[in-house]
């Protein structure tokens, strides 16, 4: 629609040249009449054109607005007190093709404390991550953020997160961690030193398996933690670390003043003692 209307701005100057090329030829009307006609369309063509265009960017840019739009909608949750910050899902269902995977899920995660996500293979623990990070779009249900003791319906909650994929893109290593946010590189040194992570910052990476599967878990767990959100969302955070470095990682999560939501496959009684809730799946 753009170009359209660009293009029938072009084409009317091109018929009041001509026209006006015609009428001055046959001694009808002087140049300078035509002059400011071409002037005049100048005021009115202009904004028809400018008015498409923004036409055409508003209706692109509208379903991305609506999706980040976060409205205050106060729900009936039926509970007696609720915490600022807390995120409540509300009859979540999800399901890929026929199978479904979560079915009318629901459950308050409380600010601040810190919840293990546990079920066999396919019952859903890694889709329900993925759906509160925003890496899915929900189905049908819906997500809350409380905030002000109100309730905030949100597709989008801010919060971070540690894919088990550690999905790493080409550039140095300061750049995955950093993620185009302007971050401190001593903060950054603090991380890779608690994780035992040797490579400089400006080691380049051409392609993933420049890295061991170990550095690219720790890369993904540097890059979450070096900006905790209230809410932070880890899928298998400790896959490709030894022993001693799973138990590094595993205190440095349940230290943060943050809701921690956790995927592992972890399961002794002593690694499983370390939350307030265990959710089974």
């Amino acid at each position: 629609s753009g170009i359209l209307g660009a293009n029938l701005g072009s084409l009317s100057y091109l018929i009041v040249f001509l026209a006006g090329s015609y009428l001055v030829k046959s001694s009808i009307i002087e140049v300078g009449a035509v002059v400011s006609l071409i002037q005049l369309m100048n005021y009115l063509v202009d904004p028809v054109v400018d008015i498409v265009a923004l036409k055409s960017t508003y209706e692109a840019a509208k379903p991305i607005y609506e999706k980040l739009n976060i409205e205050d909608t106060v729900i009936e949750t039926g509970m007696k007190s609720v915490g600022k910050n807390d995120l409540v899902i509300s009859n979540l269902n999800f399901s890929y093709g026929n199978k479904n995977i979560i079915e009318n899920f629901n459950y308050r995660f409380k600010y601040g404390k810190k919840y293990l996500i546990t079920g066999d293979s396919g019952k859903g623990k890694t889709t329900l991550l993925r759906i509160l990070a925003g890496e899915l779009d929900i189905q049908s249900g819906s997500i809350y953020l409380i905030d002000k003791n109100n309730l905030k319906k949100s597709n989008d909650c801010i919060l971070g997160y540690q894919n088990q994929e550690s999905k790493l893109v080409t550039g140095t290593i300061y750049e995955n961690i950093s993620f185009y946010r302007n971050i401190d590189n001593e903060n950054i040194e603090k991380l890779k030193k608690e994780f035992d992570l040797e490579s400089n910052l400006s080691r380049n990476i051409e392609t993933k398996t420049d890295l061991s599967g170990g550095e690219k878990t720790r890369i993904s767990l540097i890059r979450a933690l070096v900006e905790p959100k209230n809410i932070m969302i880890f899928d298998e955070p400790t896959t490709g670390l030894n022993k001693k470095l799973e138990g590094k990682v595993i205190e440095k999560i349940l230290s943060l003043d943050s809701t921690v939501i956790m995927v592992s496959h972890l399961n002794d009684k002593e690694f499983l003692s370390k939350f307030d809730e265990v959710i089974e799946l």
